[in-house]
């Protein structure tokens, strides 16, 4: 399929506020509307089909993990808990992965101390919940030392960070940008052991019967 082929069918752009679009079977493009009240630009999507996003917010430098477990019927939004005097002040500095199989979502920040200037990368490691539940936070990563003062931009004076990114491996793993005062060119950091949560322990075998004997 070539460039064009992608094109053919589509609608103004001003007829479709979501953004996001959706192939027939005739491999003709239209604008894909969620149920849901609230418009959503969908980041990720996993292998259940649930749906994966961030919000930023420019007032307040806060981020919310935004998920859909039924394609956007209903909208389940999680704030990330940052530390008091954090904020991210570029709507650049997040991300979003998912991988199902391993049972790990993670979002990434870059987010300023207000006080000092200097910026820390975060990373919020949610697990799958149960059926129809929200994920589950289970931990919260400082990557990097936050001790570098650091801008976003062609306009930036000092050091840059465009993008925060991240990926997670097959095994788990997660796979994060970061920079510090030992890294001013943006670095990668990779988390050594698996954020996937532990294997459930298979039920014991029930203990062979014994025969009664009884008392004298």
């Amino acid at each position: 399929m070539t460039g064009s082929d992608l094109l053919t069918g589509l609608p103004p752009a001003s007829d479709c506020s979501t953004r996001t679009w959706l192939a027939g079977r005739d491999l003709r493009w239209a604008c894909y509307t969620p149920a849901a009240g609230e418009p959503v630009q969908w980041q990720a999507v996993d292998s259940s089909g649930r749906l994966h996003a961030t919000t930023w917010s420019m007032g307040s430098g806060t981020v919310d993990y935004v998920t859909s477990a039924d394609g956007g019927c209903t909208v389940q939004r999680l704030p990330l808990p940052l530390p008091e005097g954090f904020q991210v002040l570029s709507g650049n500095h997040r991300d979003v992965k998912a991988n199902a199989a391993a049972g790990v979502i993670a979002v990434t920040v870059h987010a300023r101390n207000m006080a000092t200037s200097a910026s820390q990368d975060f990373v919020f490691v949610y697990h799958y919940g149960a059926e129809g539940a929200p994920p589950v936070l289970q931990r919260i990563h400082r990557v990097g030392l936050g001790d570098l003062k650091s801008d976003v931009g062609m306009t930036a004076a000092g050091v840059r960070m465009d993008f925060s990114t991240l990926a997670i491996l097959p095994d788990g793993r997660i796979a994060v940008s970061f920079n510090d005062s030992a890294h001013t060119s943006p670095a990668v950091a990779v988390m050594q052991a698996s954020a996937a949560p532990a294997p459930t322990p298979a039920p014991a075998e029930p203990a062979a019967s014994q025969p009664w004997r009884g008392g004298s």
